[in-house]
Formats: C-alpha cells, structure tokens, sequence
C-alpha cells in the first residue's frame, strides 16, 4: 500500500503506511523467522528512504537507506545493496557531495557487474553523471558509452530516456548543439513510447534552457 502511494504521488500516506510496517517488523522479537523479519525491516527502511529522498528530505533518506543497506550486508544480499548504493549515491550527488556519490556508484556497480545485473546502465550513467558535473567530459563518455552498451543489451525505456537526456547534457558542454537538441529528440520519443510524461517534463526542460541560453525565446517558451 506505501509503494502504490508513492506511485500515486501521495508521500504522506506512503510514510504513514511504512511507519506502521515498520514497527511491526521492529516490535516482533519473537518471530521464529528472523531473517524474514530483518528482509521485512530492510525493505520498509529503504522504502522510507525513497519517500525522504522525493520529499527532498536528504538528511532522512540517508538516514534510512544507511539503515537499510547496513541489514541487506550483514544478510550478504548483494542485489539489494546495489540497489540501495545506488539510491544513496544518488542522494549524495543531490547535495552536491560528487565525491561520495561516486564512491557509492561504484559500489554498486561492482556489485552489478559481478551478477550481471540489468539495471547496470542505469548506475553506469550515473557515473557519467559525476564526471559530467566535474567536467571531465573525457570520463564522462567514457562511462556514457558504457552505459548505452548495458542499455542496448538490456532495454529499459525510461532509463533510455534518462540517458538521452544526460548526453544532451554532454553535447552542450561539448558546444555540439545541433547533436545536444538530436539528443534531447531522442529523448522525447523514447519517453513518449511509454507515456512517461515525467521525463517528457524533464527532457521539455532542457531544451528550454537551452534555447533561452541561445536567446531564441519563442522556442524557449
């Protein structure tokens, strides 16, 4: 019920309803099944976090996915870490803290690599991220590159989409504008094959700012 609540943009319920998992999982010593218990707390600590972190609330979504990674180690549940590294690297990067997001991507994608995990073009682009904002365009496509690989391999749209964007991203910082708006089209196909209108709102943004930049207004509007 907390999961569709996020999904439905109701954070506020969503916590309310994780609270109450929680301490259910946290107030049952007596459960004959203790590692289900510690999956249980686990999943709900890093479900708390998702909502703290889209409140934009990054001290608690922390706060709770360093609870939630710290359990899904000590139960040497290697999938889960990565995802949950991933989300603290990406709360890291939101505070402007490069250094330590990387650290965290990296983390999870050795993890990814090493179980050949799906989801690693995501993390990969995520580092490209960094290297993006660092400026070092060199790292930075070095790792989009790499990310495009694991997507083609296996396709996620809405990842596709992200993707697409962040090369829009490097293109500009390249001044390649005819490439960066190609880029950010790309984009908007790839998110409208899945009617994902918060990337479409994402990627309209982008090329906004762009033609504002450019001083093109009637576009930028």
């Amino acid at each position: 019920i907390g999961t569709s609540n996020i999904i439905l943009g109701d954070y506020k319920k969503a916590l309310d309803n994780f609270s109450l998992a929680k301490d259910i999982f946290e107030n049952n010593p007596s459960s004959t099944n203790k590692k289900e218990i510690s999956q249980g707390l686990a999943k709900t600590y890093g479900s708390m976090g998702i909502v703290f972190s889209e409140q934009s609330n990054y001290a608690k979504a922390l706060q709770f996915y360093l609870k939630s990674v710290k359990i899904y180690e000590e139960l040497k549940d290697e999938s889960k870490c990565s995802k949950i590294y991933n989300n603290i690297g990406v709360v890291y990067k939101s505070q402007n803290s490069d250094f330590k997001a990387l650290e965290y991507f990296i983390k999870a994608q050795k993890l990814q690599d090493k179980l050949k995990d799906v989801n690693v073009g995501i993390t990969l682009t995520n580092i490209a991220n960094i290297y993006l904002n660092q400026k070092n365009l060199e790292k930075g496509l070095e790792y989009y590159t790499l990310a495009k690989k694991a997507l083609d391999k296996n396709p996620n749209p809405r990842a596709l989409g992200e993707w697409y964007n962040n090369m829009g991203l490097y293109f500009v910082e390249k001044n390649k504008d005819n490439e960066a708006v190609s880029s950010w089209n790309n984009s908007i196909t790839t998110f409208q094959s899945i009617d994902d209108k918060f990337g479409l709102a994402n990627t309209y943004i982008f090329l906004g700012q762009f033609y504002l930049k450019k001083n093109q207004l009637d576009e930028s509007l």
